[in-house]
C-alpha cells in the first residue's frame, strides 16, 4: 500500500503506479471487478 501512497501526493511530487498495478494478475482481477463488476466475466 506504501507504493499508492507516492501515486496520491501533489504532481510535483508524485510518482507513477508501481509495475504490479501493470503486470500483476491479481491487481488485473482487482481493477476489473472494481471498474465494471457486471461488464467482465
Amino acid at each position: 500500500m506504501d507504493a499508492f501512497v507516492s501515486a496520491l501526493q501533489p504532481i510535483e511530487t508524485a510518482q507513477g503506479l508501481p509495475n504490479s498495478c501493470y503486470t500483476d494478475p491479481a491487481m488485473f482481477q482487482i481493477e476489473k471487478s472494481s471498474l465494471a463488476p457486471n461488464q467482465m466475466g
